[in-house]
């Protein structure tokens, strides 16, 4: 597949602004139709891809250890087979938020990350998030802690 992305980092003190577009493409494969993967052909019948937009804003407080960062995106995606799953299925379209508290001391860090993603299409053929697959929301949290080189 081919990926295009283009960002652009606004600073002003202490406050980053961060707007970004991204594209992938991939275009129609056939010499594996003959094989599976999880019952799935693995051709790809007609290209595929998604587009994506998001915004992304980050704050570090003066003076401590500590900052935060959200975020907003959005992404569609295009295509045919099964296997064309970018977010949950082929035509799906979502929009999400993101919100990422930070504590940073020289090169150890950790960071909380609390999300939630809206289905805004479900796609063909549908499907979604949740035990019954056709659900349009979901969160989602991870806790981050690691060293910065």
């Amino acid at each position: 597949s081919n990926l295009i992305n283009a960002w652009y980092t606004w600073r002003n003190g202490n406050l980053r602004v961060i707007p970004e577009i991204q594209a992938q493409y991939t275009p129609k494969m056939t010499q594996w139709a003959n094989v599976t993967s999880g019952g799935f052909s693995d051709d790809i019948p007609k290209s595929t891809g998604y587009y994506a937009a998001a915004l992304f804003v980050v704050y570090r407080f003066e003076g401590t250890p500590y900052s935060i960062s959200g975020w907003a995106e959005y992404g569609s995606s295009y295509g045919s087979a099964a296997q064309d799953v970018w977010f949950t299925s082929p035509g799906a379209s979502l929009a999400g938020v993101a919100i990422a508290p930070a504590w940073k001391y020289n090169k150890l860090y950790a960071r909380l990350n609390l999300g939630y993603v809206h289905l805004t299409n479900l796609g063909t053929p549908v499907a979604g998030y949740g035990s019954s697959g056709t659900a349009r929301n979901t969160g989602m949290g991870t806790m981050e802690f690691g060293f910065v080189f």
